[in-house]
């Protein structure tokens, strides 16, 4: 069995540190979005590797171009009565993250906080949320709503769904984004051409002429040239897009100098941390970076996940229930503004769908599939009854 080299060995070390920092782990409750080359119009369904009740592994780009966008989705059904720890929807998958079920007053909620990823209320984790930014700001504003008399609260909690399809912030932030972006792209497809192809053919000596020391010092030279210039970029778009964030900013520096695989992976990590600040609906993101037609697949799913949802539909606490169902009507009222602006149709969207055959006699109104026999559940969307076509 042939050995390999010291260099060589290096180049094997660097395509697998490329291959990890292509990888990104989502906690449940969260949405991925990637891009292909550098845009999300071109994008397609992000590929899952392995994954769990706590999350899944998903290959976020293969190119130096390529963007990935996490959506932190409401953690919790929110109403004028209290919280409940349910998810009210999952407009993405099948997965809805593991609640409790419990119900809390707003008087239980005032000093409601953030402990890394637990929100806590009263000594009680109400949910637990991808990271401890999004979780903290969260924290914030359900314990501002909590000290608003009642009169003010439900015009609180109207605002905070209306934020979470707001996508004007979310359109500049992509615009600054893909400002600072644009250097630091063509940088890495230049560092990573001069370490892949052109040291390939430097080290096997199959450049034209001979390939002496000068040549090595030449090469290495030009390469951490690009490498450090392309760091250089990379904290100055860190600071202008997370200007307050300078402890991610010393990390992803410090990585970057440590390898040059970080730096060409750099745009994947920006946009990343993108919305980790804040909650979306992912239907918002959708509108701001999908065609119209992939647009219309999405709310297409949400609007049938709002009127058919996973099941169970509710959680076993009674005063729960009630919250969830206000909730789920807020969202749908909040929504209908993206729905107008697009001039899509939510009658037309949960029309049934039509037989594949004449043995077809009934279909899950959630996913669409059919079924032969008459009082079918749908295993996939959580022993959902089926709807006969009649």
């Amino acid at each position: 069995m042939p050995t390999l080299s010291d260099v060589e060995w290096i180049f094997v070390v660097l395509v697998v540190l490329y291959a990890l920092e292509s990888l990104v782990w989502v906690r449940s409750g969260a949405t991925l979005f990637v891009s292909r080359w550098g845009s999300f119009r071109r994008r397609s369904p992000a590929t899952r590797l392995t994954g769990n009740e706590r999350g899944s592994l998903f290959v976020s780009g293969l190119s130096p171009a390529d963007m990935s966008l996490i959506c932190h989705e409401l953690p919790v059904a929110i109403s004028v009565t209290g919280v409940a720890a349910f998810v009210p929807i999952t407009p993405v998958g099948n997965d809805r993250p593991a609640r409790s079920g419990e119900a809390f007053a707003w008087s239980d909620l005032v000093d409601c906080h953030a402990n890394e990823r637990d929100v806590i209320a009263s000594g009680r984790v109400v949910c637990q949320m991808s990271g401890p930014r999004v979780a903290s700001r969260f924290a914030g504003q359900i314990a501002s709503i909590a000290v608003t008399s009642e009169d003010e609260r439900a015009v609180a909690i109207e605002r905070f769904y209306d934020e979470l399809v707001e996508t004007q912030s979310l359109n500049e932030s992509l615009a600054a984004l893909q400002a600072q972006a644009s250097m630091i792209r063509r940088l890495s497809f230049l560092l990573l051409l001069w370490i892949g192809p052109i040291g390939l053919l430097l080290y096997y000596d199959w450049l034209p002429g001979k390939t002496d020391d000068r040549a090595t010092v030449a090469y290495m030279v030009v390469l951490f040239g690009l490498w450090w210039t392309t760091v250089g970029f990379i904290w100055r778009a860190h600071r202008k897009l997370f200007r307050g964030d300078w402890i991610g900013r010393f990390q992803l520096v410090a990585c970057s100098l440590l390898s040059p695989a970080v730096p060409l992976r750099a745009i994947d990590y920006l946009s990343r941390e993108l919305l980790s600040g804040r909650l979306h609906h992912p239907l918002a993101v959708s509108a701001v970076i999908d065609t119209p037609q992939r647009f219309r697949q999405f709310a297409e799913h949400t609007v049938k996940d709002l009127a058919y949802p996973l099941a169970p539909e509710f959680p076993e606490n009674e005063r729960a229930v009630a919250i969830v169902s206000h909730s789920r009507e807020l969202i749908r009222g909040s929504l209908s503004q993206i729905f107008a602006d697009r001039g899509f149709s939510v009658e037309q969207a949960l029309t049934p769908p039509v037989a594949e055959d004449d043995e077809s006699v009934c279909y899950c109104p959630r996913c669409g599939q059919q079924f032969e026999m008459a009082e079918a559940v749908c295993d996939f969307c959580g022993g959902r009854s089926a709807q006969a076509f009649s």
